[in-house]
């Protein structure tokens, strides 16, 4: 992607110590508010991709 084409575009990269973290992060009033806002801020539906680190 070009940096024209990637106009808009957020990405995040996030560690999480263990899924039982990530899960409570999902759950907390911070991200479940702006989570809850995601239909009025982004243009389009957010995509979620999970990778895992290679050592």
């Amino acid at each position: 992607m070009t940096m024209l084409e990637g106009a808009g575009v957020i990405v995040m990269v996030e560690a999480w110590a263990d899924q039982a973290a990530l899960d409570a992060h999902a759950r907390a009033a911070a991200f479940t508010s702006l989570a809850a806002r995601f239909d009025e801020l982004l243009a389009e539906p957010s995509a979620i991709e999970r990778l895992r680190r290679i050592d």
